[in-house]
């Protein structure tokens, strides 16, 4: 197994458990994460109240069912919480 395979692995199983807390009844081990995408989004009518958010969407299986579910805020914070908040 490569290292970028390990890592992944590794990625989406941390992912798996970061959507197990988001959802009810939720438990990694019936999780998988198949695919993670950051966006951005430009807001706002006019020049002065025009504004940028970023949020991720994450698609996973859970029971053979694929679900999606949208955190909102940057890949970078994502990263954060993953690396404090869920070891």
């Amino acid at each position: 197994m490569a290292l970028t395979d390990a890592l992944s692995d590794r990625f989406k199983a941390d992912l798996a458990r970061y959507v197990a807390k988001k959802i009810p009844d939720g438990f990694a081990e019936d999780i998988e994460v198949t695919d993670f995408e950051d966006f951005t989004y430009y807001g706002g009518y006019c020049e002065t109240c025009s504004y940028e958010d970023t949020y991720c969407e994450l698609t996973y299986k859970l029971n053979g069912e694929k679900k999606t579910l949208e955190i909102y805020e940057s890949f970078a914070e994502l990263i954060k919480t993953l690396t404090y908040d869920y070891k």
